[in-house]
């Protein structure tokens, strides 16, 4: 028997014998595990016993993470969750290692820059200085990102 796990997540479905599921979505793992206790880990490449250190915020995979995003405090619980380790230095590791994948999902939408290059080009003195403004915040949500996740 085998347990197959989503390729995006790494949840675990369920179990088969082999060549019972399409694998364009799905992996197989030798064995049978039970996918609440277990998930595969796609950083470690590994089945591996859940043992959330935030159980508030449950199972993450890699692509989950961009719901937690938004707040410090919420990444770092999702991240100790991939991890399944809550120490600070194994969590900042992660997000010096995935600092552009955080960066692209909190920088500010592109359709706000060329808004805002729209408004500048305006001959209206009040949409002109709106497009400033917006342009100016724009560039400061970018530096400010870049401030949260440093490169390394």
């Amino acid at each position: 028997m085998y347990t197959f796990c989503e390729k995006e997540t790494g949840k675990i479905v369920g179990t088969c014998s082999a060549n019972q599921v399409n694998t364009d979505d799905y992996f197989y793992v030798p064995g049978v595990y039970d996918g609440n206790k277990y998930y595969y880990n796609l950083l470690t490449n590994k089945i591996t016993l859940i043992e959330y250190p935030y159980p508030e915020v449950g199972f993450v995979s890699l692509p989950d993470l961009q719901r937690y995003v938004h707040t410090d405090l919420l990444l770092d619980m999702a991240i100790a969750n991939i991890l399944q380790n809550t120490d600070p230095a194994a969590i900042d590791e992660f997000r010096k290692n995935h600092y552009a994948m955080l960066r692209r999902w909190v920088y500010p939408k592109q359709a706000e820059y060329l808004d805002a290059q729209a408004k500048i080009r305006s001959e209206d003195p009040t949409v002109l200085a709106n497009g400033e403004a917006q342009l100016a915040a724009y560039y400061r949500d970018c530096l400010s990102v870049k401030d949260r996740f440093p490169s390394p």
